[in-house]
């Protein structure tokens, strides 16, 4: 199993975790990622979540790889005020 975890600027941290094996002919491999950043805007924060799965068979003449990706994303999207021009 291989892990990481990351953080900087903004309360960003940031996860990830995988894992592999193989047993003859089989093979098995998952990995998860998490991230959640405060954003340099007021109110711009970001929360993503991924997760990747895949099982394997390879025989001397083919190949067969059943995988699954999710991921789930929630940002808030900070809207700013931009200056009305009027013309007289």
């Amino acid at each position: 199993m291989r892990w990481a975890t990351m953080g900087g600027s903004y309360s960003r941290l940031q996860s990830s975790a995988q894992w592999g094996k193989e047993v003859d002919k089989f093979a098995v491999y998952g990995a998860l990622e998490g991230l959640h950043d405060d954003g340099f805007r007021n109110f711009s924060p970001s929360d993503i979540r991924r997760f990747y799965s895949d099982v394997g068979y390879r025989s001397e003449n083919a190949e067969f790889h059943l995988n699954v990706g999710l991921a789930s994303l929630a940002t808030a999207i900070a809207l700013s005020s931009a200056p009305a021009w009027t013309t007289a």
